[in-house]
């Protein structure tokens, strides 16, 4: 197990641009670190350590490992617009959206250009490519040298529609200090959205000049999360174990609450329990849930999966695949949610 959950640290390491987590130990909780930049891991059979900023963690300490995947950033190539803009070969609108958080020479990010000479109002509104779950906006201010933090509006809101008409304002920013070059982070409870505008009522003078301007703005997705526990109850056996694995057909299929899946895992060597991992993916290849992941006993069993997800969030009609994995084998199913 302790293998199993090294393999997935690196898996998530490497699929998400900036995946984070939280370790909950027997003592409480650690903070949540950013396992691109900050976490590193080793393991064996027997060990495996986490080392974190000014921590080491055995796994033999940690009730839960909790993987926020919300690091996915929906925001990324999205359409921008904007009440104004420069256009020129160091600043533009697509900029905003390219993943640069560094302002350079040719990328410096966006600025509004209009009304330059007195303090006035300015939007940008983003139009993801698709309908998310979100709960983080991140606004990167201009950070080239002697620039850092230029442009940074001191009032303003972060807004989110599902039409870019009906706007419900998810942060209120007044008198905001000049930032640094870090990412400025506002969290709020996770709501669907298809655009994300930020509005600036006050602004900060750039270079003597009354602009808004960023170098990067990310927005994260919240519907890849999951938790994997170290010693993690399945479903009880309905009969004696099978010969091999195997993943039946969900029923019912459709469905537009519940559906039950049925699957069968075999013994292990010397009767030991088996690795399984069952997941359950949208249409474009993300995420959804893990329904089981980690040593199963030998035997048949049924999991149910709603369309309810965390805080009562429903997922949309749409086709879905889970897919059934174990050593030597992999199995996938088509789902029909109609809602």
């Amino acid at each position: 197990m302790k293998i199993l959950l090294g393999l997935l640290l690196a898996m998530v390491v490497s699929l998400y641009p900036k995946p984070f987590m939280d370790i909950i130990k027997n003592d409480g909780l650690v903070d949540t670190v950013d396992l691109k930049n900050s976490i590193k891991f080793s393991f064996n059979p027997t060990e495996m350590v986490f080392s974190v900023p000014n921590k080491t963690v055995l796994l033999d300490d940690i009730n839960t490992i909790v993987f926020d995947l919300k690091g996915m950033n929906v925001a990324y190539q999205s359409t921008v617009t904007s009440l104004s803009t420069l256009e020129n070969d160091n600043w533009r609108r697509e900029c905003l959206v390219n993943g640069t958080r560094i302002s350079t020479p040719g990328d410096n990010g966006y600025t509004s250009n209009d009304s330059t000479d007195f303090n006035h109002t300015e939007w940008i509104v983003l139009e993801l490519s698709d309908i998310f779950l979100v709960n983080r906006i991140v606004l990167y201010g201009r950070n080239d040298a002697g620039n850092v933090g230029a442009g940074f509006p001191n009032n303003f809101t972060l807004q989110l529609s599902m039409d870019n008409l009906h706007w419900n304002t998810v942060a209120v920013e007044t008198a905001y200090p000049k930032p640094d070059s870090s990412g400025q982070s506002f969290r709020f409870p996770e709501q669907e959205a298809k655009y994300v505008r930020i509005f600036a009522s006050n602004l900060r003078t750039s270079n003597g000049l009354y602009r808004l301007q960023f170098a990067e703005i990310e927005v994260y997705d919240t519907i890849v999360s999951n938790t994997v526990q170290t010693e993690q109850p399945v479903a009880s056996a309905l009969s004696i174990a099978p010969q091999s694995y195997e993943l039946s057909s969900a029923s019912p299929n459709p469905f537009n609450g519940t559906t039950c899946i049925q699957f069968a895992v075999p013994k292990g060597q010397s009767g030991k329990a088996s690795e399984v991992n069952i997941s359950l993916y949208d249409a474009r290849g993300r995420l959804v849930k893990t329904l089981v992941n980690g040593a199963v006993p030998g035997g048949h069993y049924s999991v149910n999966f709603s369309m309810v997800k965390s805080s009562q969030r429903q997922l949309v009609s749409s086709v879905y695949f889970c897919r059934m994995q174990g050593k030597n084998f992999m199995k996938t199913i088509k789902l029909l949610l109609m809602r």
